[in-house]
């Protein structure tokens, strides 16, 4: 301790006195200490604003505010050291609080971002145009399809919504992203008609997911990929984003994509695949015996019977052989390797169009009978029945249609 002399008195009294205690001269002012940043550190310490972590930045004030305040206690007011250094220690201890609790919500987000048990992933198949010999390419040369199946399910009691936008789900090769294709602007027949078809929905097509969903809804992505994508990566990723409950991050080894020639492929997914096509190839069929039907009044109207006569057994063969959905101006397209048509299948798949089905096909049916009448004996009841078989098949077709379409 030195020792100095008083301006006002001149008596020498110690550098560390606040006041002259011969006459009372203000030395040094007494001074607050670090009270206010202690104050702002611990405000500090329970904020996360946009992402942020505030809470880090207060834990560092208070820690500062202890430690100059200990450094120069002599200086200072030793009441306002005591306020401060107690204010310092409830911001550490809400800083910590804060850290932990961020620390275990992150934890918990990354967990289910790799494990979401309300995202169900069924299947990853890939369709190759021009390695198909049904479909014509309306991709470019260098690009296929991946279709994604996946279910969602939702257990609570309450409705779950979801965003529509197509970058809700992507698919990541590489340094590549991909999309989901929007089924609903998508300017490819060949497709929008099999999301149609096929019972499955898109994220775009649902709005909500029902509470009470024990049983996963089927649903699909597709993506349309660079070719090269799947010789230069091993591995590749789908990211789920539709919403805070359905959010999924899933690696997949690119050799364990299924490689399909038609999108009727993916029903390999559902426990009776053969059923679960036929019945949702009935979309297809109506087009077809529509499109068949038609033509055949048009060839009769125009004296061509023997072509009309054809297109009629073209029709009733809607309701024997295996059809591909996939979109044509006739409807499907007929192939030995699609499951043969039964009527069983519609009754355990689509039992409310049953009945329309098996009406349809005897319409059909009727509709040859009575046109070969009419060629051995023209008869103008046997064309007025034409008629209105002609005008069932229309309306049943139309049933079939909205069914579908609703």
């Amino acid at each position: 301790m030195s020792m100095i002399k008083c301006p006002e008195c001149g008596k020498e009294i110690s550098d560390n006195a606040l006041a002259c205690p011969n006459c009372g001269y203000q030395l040094h002012k007494k001074k607050k200490g670090y009270l206010p940043l202690a104050i702002i550190g611990t405000i500090l310490s329970v904020l996360e604003v946009f992402g942020m972590p505030l809470y880090l930045v207060g834990l560092l004030l208070c820690i500062i505010s202890i430690v100059l305040s200990l450094k120069k206690k002599k200086q200072y007011n030793y009441l306002n050291i005591i306020p401060t250094i107690i204010i310092c220690i409830i911001g550490i201890v809400l800083a910590v609080y804060t850290t932990v609790v961020s620390i275990i919500n992150n934890v918990n987000i990354s967990s289910n971002v790799s494990n979401n048990k309300n995202i169900i992933v069924d299947g990853i198949f890939k369709l190759d145009p021009d390695n198909s010999d049904m479909i014509e390419n309306p991709l470019d040369n260098n690009t296929a399809y991946i279709i994604v199946v996946y279910g969602l399910k939702n257990p609570s009691n309450t409705n779950k919504k979801l965003e529509f936008i197509s970058n809700s789900i992507q698919l990541q090769m590489g340094d590549n992203n991909y999309e989901q294709k929007d089924s609903y602007i998508y300017e490819e027949e060949l497709y929008s008609e099999f999301v149609m078809a096929s019972g499955y929905k898109t994220s775009q097509d649902l709005e909500e997911v029902p509470g009470g969903t024990s049983n996963p809804i089927r649903m699909m992505a597709t993506f349309a990929v660079n070719k090269n994508d799947f010789e230069s990566f091993d591995e590749g990723k789908i990211k789920w984003n539709l919403s805070n409950d359905y959010k999924l991050d899933k690696k997949f080894k690119v050799n364990s994509i299924k490689n399909i020639q038609m999108f009727d492929g993916i029903f390999e997914v559902e426990d009776n695949p053969d059923d679960y096509q036929i019945a949702r190839s009935l979309y297809s069929r109506a087009k077809s015996v529509e499109y068949y039907i038609d033509s055949a009044i048009a060839q009769a109207n125009n004296g061509n019977m023997e072509a009309s006569r054809l297109n009629i057994s073209l029709a009733q063969k809607m309701f024997e052989q295996g059809m591909w959905i996939e979109y044509k101006e006739e409807g499907g397209i007929i192939s030995s390797d699609a499951p043969a048509y039964n009527s069983s299948a519609i009754k355990k798949e689509l039992p409310e169009l049953y009945d329309c089905a098996n009406n349809l096909e005897q319409n059909v049916d009727e509709i040859a009978e009575l046109f070969d009448s009419l060629l051995s004996n023209p008869s103008q009841t046997d064309a007025d029945k034409i008629d209105q078989d002609v005008v069932n098949v229309d309306n049943l077709c139309d049933k079939i249609y909205k069914y579908f379409e609703s």
